[in-house]
């Protein structure tokens, strides 16, 4: 037991750094694409928005606007859903602890907390 112990540890010296630095710059990735995930449920919000606006004004010029304002109204409260989404991924505070300070990620990970 004592020689495997010893060849662990020497496994430890020899790859430690490198792998700390890649479990490092792997929680900063993750960061960046939790935030990349943000901003494209934000562009989604507002495309929805726009579109459901646009189908709501579309509907007032017609006269079969019920038929009309039903989508125009549900993309739009979709818009409203996917952007409260959008702007609490950006505000989660993990993710930005995890961009600024990768370690205290990793341990969250290691903890499981």
């Amino acid at each position: 037991m004592d020689e495997l112990t010893k060849q662990l540890s020497a496994l430890a010296t020899q790859f430690g750094p490198s792998v700390y630095n890649a479990a490092v710059d792997a929680a900063r990735v993750e960061g960046y694409s939790v935030l990349v995930g943000g901003v494209l449920y934000l562009v989604g919000a507002v495309a929805l928005a726009i579109f459901g606006w646009m189908l709501i004004k579309e509907s007032n010029k017609k006269m079969d606007h019920e038929w009309w304002a039903f989508p125009g109204g549900s993309m739009l409260v979709a818009g409203v859903v996917l952007g409260i989404a959008g702007v609490l991924t950006l505000a989660d505070p993990w993710t930005w602890a995890t961009i600024n300070h990768p370690e205290l990620w990793l341990a969250k990970q290691a903890l499981h907390l």
